[in-house]
């Protein structure tokens, strides 16, 4: 599996070596050829923020994982850059199964605050959202919600736990 070990080098360089100009020369022409590597390609973006690791990120929105690329467009590049907003807009008010893997940058990415909070709540309830739906009450818990709310979305996620994959189940409890 992928531990953070194999990330944290990728980690310190983001942290210590940004605009290093062989550095990011290097992961220029190391990032687009990387495939299932997405927490690395992650944050090697941040070295140096280009368009060729940009591309890549917006690719890696498509994985499996997208809420890696989601965070380093968030971090790198923000919602002020028009091709990241376009991106991350279109995959937040895309099919809900698809958006609840970013869900908890929601609040970053929809600025409105009533509207964040709606499509949140959508993605929560859709049948389609299987396996994100920690990333969901993260991003939810990012909002300020009344109790009232709060109790409804506790109410619903206790409803719905016994369906949630087992793989997430920890995560999900943890989120409630």
């Amino acid at each position: 599996g992928l531990g953070p070990g194999r990330r944290i080098p990728f980690e310190l360089l983001a942290a210590n070596f940004r605009d290093h100009p062989q550095l990011v020369a290097a992961i220029d022409k190391w990032g687009p050829s990387q495939q299932h590597h997405e927490p690395e390609v992650s944050y090697a973006a941040l070295v140096g923020r280009t368009d060729v690791m940009k591309q890549v990120l917006f690719r890696n929105l498509q994985s499996r994982v997208p809420f890696w690329a989601a965070n380093s467009l968030l971090q790198g590049w923000g919602m002020e850059d028009p091709e990241v907003s376009r991106e991350l807009l279109k995959l937040a008010l895309g099919p809900a199964s698809l958006a609840a893997g970013i869900a908890e940058y929601i609040p970053k990415i929809i600025k409105d605050t009533d509207q964040a909070r709606r499509r949140l709540r959508e993605i929560l309830v859709d049948s389609d959202t299987r396996w994100d739906h920690h990333r969901v009450l993260i991003g939810l818990s990012r909002l300020e919600l009344s109790a009232a709310e709060r109790e409804e979305i506790v109410e619903f996620s206790l409803s719905i736990r016994s369906g949630v994959p087992y793989i997430h189940g920890a995560s999900f409890d943890e989120a409630i």
